[in-house]
This record gives C-alpha cells, structure tokens and sequence, in this order.
C-alpha cells in the first residue's frame, strides 16, 4: 500500500486505481471478520483503559458507582443500558469531590457545599446535594 501512495506521488499510479484496490481488499475481508466477531471480548480488556473502583451503591439501582473521566456513573449502564444515575464531577461550577460522592451515595444527601455559581453568573449559592427519589436524579437543597 505505502509503495502504490508513492508511484501516485509520483505520477506512475492514480488515486482511483489505489481506491479500487482498498475497496477490494476490504470486500474480501469483511467476511471472515465477521464470521469471528462472535467470539471477541472487548470486556476482558477495560481495565486497561480505566480503573473501575466501587465507591457505593447507585441510589436509582443498586449498582456499583464507578468513578470516570467526567463524571462518577452507574456501572449497570454499561450491562443494560437502563440506568443513567450519574454525579457530573463539576454541577454549577463547582468540583465535586468522590467525598461528596461517597456521602451522597451513603447518606443520600452531601454536606453543605459553598460557592456553587449560579445560572446567571452574577453570583454564587451554597446548597447541598440531594437525592430526589421521586424524580430519580440529583437535586439541590438549599437550607441546612
């Protein structure tokens, strides 16, 4: 392939000509990879891409919690595809540490948290994190 993208560099092959091949070779292969998907295993490898450890229960499913790149998540997501609990690792422009995240997850409500930065950005608002069963997702609480 390398040597076909240099003669076309050099005027001795064309571009189409390089397509009609990769087309090809594509076409003849599609097959036997297909025929060996069944038997891949992607989950066997996640752990090299990420480090999964629990830090409580999901308060919508009982799941464990999992700490990710942008947020802390239900690891039942990943097997079904039902639950989308979910701590964003930023609400209102304030970090959310795992502490809180692990209070919450215990105690179905955080401490009370200064300086989140309200909606408007004219100001900022102290409030703690709740758990709202009945709407199943995070929510603010805004007197001690």
């Amino acid at each position: 392939m390398e040597q076909t993208l240099s003669e076309i560099g050099k005027g001795k092959q064309t571009y189409h000509s390089f397509v009609q091949r990769v087309a090809e070779i594509t076409q003849q292969r599609i097959p036997a990879i297909q025929e060996r998907s069944h038997a891949w295993d992607f989950q066997s490898y996640h752990h090299y891409f990420q480090k999964e450890e629990s830090i409580g229960a999901c308060l919508a499913c009982g799941e464990e919690v999992i700490e990710l790149k942008d947020f802390y998540g239900c690891s039942g997501y990943r097997q079904s595809h039902q639950c989308r609990f979910k701590v964003n690792k930023k609400i209102a422009g304030k970090s959310i540490s795992l502490r809180y995240v692990k209070d919450l997850l215990t105690k179905g409500q955080t401490e009370f948290i200064t300086g989140f930065q309200s909606s408007t950005k004219e100001g900022t608002f102290n409030a703690c994190l709740v758990w709202d069963e009945t709407k199943g997702k995070i929510g603010f609480r805004f007197t001690r």
